[in-house]
């Protein structure tokens, strides 16, 4: 990608993801081995584990295309990551196929409006648990040394990122505790289901035209980032509800 001539776009697409994950505190930069271990990271324990590179052409609905698209990824493979020394826990629930069925069923039984929307960088919103913090090489093009002493520095992750073992249960148990926090404040109220763990019954109490206390109700199921949604009501009031709530950290 980097010697074609269409480079300068490659590379502003490497800097805008790179530069991207660490204005949202994904990792911590140049640090050396010795700083590495004051934050608790012993390299020499848990070793740094690489950041690899991956490119992606995105094209538009005429087959054109649309943008050039970078992607960095924890190499979190068995080679690079060991369990009880890189991470621990791995497992994170899935929608069940009968709950997607059920929601259509409702959907078509009570009339209901389809909403769906996604969580962008969704990964990256989780923190870290401290003990599972890691030292990770810098992605090949932005590799860095100590300038007076040529030490080879590293980053220290912070937040969750693609490719590590357990990103997907960061993520989820961040994921539903933010949506259990968001749509539990004022006039909503958010319930997680026991059977399926990616279900939420989300409900909001508001005046409707006759000044009466009227009550919405929306049924969430959470597929990884995506969630699909059937609800009472009108799909444009419910997703500029849904749009405020989150503070438009969805699209």
């Amino acid at each position: 990608a980097l010697w074609r001539e269409d480079s300068v776009d490659w590379v502003k697409s490497m800097g805008n993801e790179f530069y991207g994950l660490v204005e949202m505190g994904v990792f911590v930069l140049g640090l050396t081995k010795a700083q590495l271990l004051e934050h608790g990271v012993d390299i020499d324990r848990k070793p740094p584990v690489p950041i690899g590179e991956y490119y992606e052409c995105k094209f538009d609905e005429n087959g054109e295309l649309a943008k050039r698209k970078t992607r960095h990824a924890i190499q979190g493979h068995p080679g690079n990551m060991t369990k009880c020394i890189h991470y621990f826990a791995t497992f994170s629930a899935t929608p069940r196929e009968s709950t997607s069925r059920i929601l259509q069923a409702l959907c078509v039984h009570l009339n209901l409006i389809r909403c769906s929307f996604d969580i962008t960088k969704a990964y990256c919103w989780a923190d870290l648990p401290e003990k599972e913090r890691i030292a990770l090489t810098y992605p090949t093009a932005f590799k860095e040394v100590h300038p007076a002493t040529g030490e080879i520095l590293y980053l220290l992750q912070m937040k969750n990122l693609y490719g590590s073992p357990p990103a997907g249960r960061h993520f989820s148990k961040q994921r539903n505790k933010t949506l259990l926090e968001k749509f539990s404040q004022g006039d909503w109220s958010n319930i997680g289901t026991r059977m399926d763990p990616c279900l939420f019954l989300i409900k909001r109490a508001y005046k409707d035209s006759a000044g009466t206390i009227a009550v919405l109700r929306g049924w969430m199921l959470a597929h990884v980032d995506d969630c699909d949604l059937v609800c009472e009501g009108q799909k444009s009031q419910m997703t500029s509800w849904l749009y405020a709530r989150t503070s438009g950290n969805v699209k």
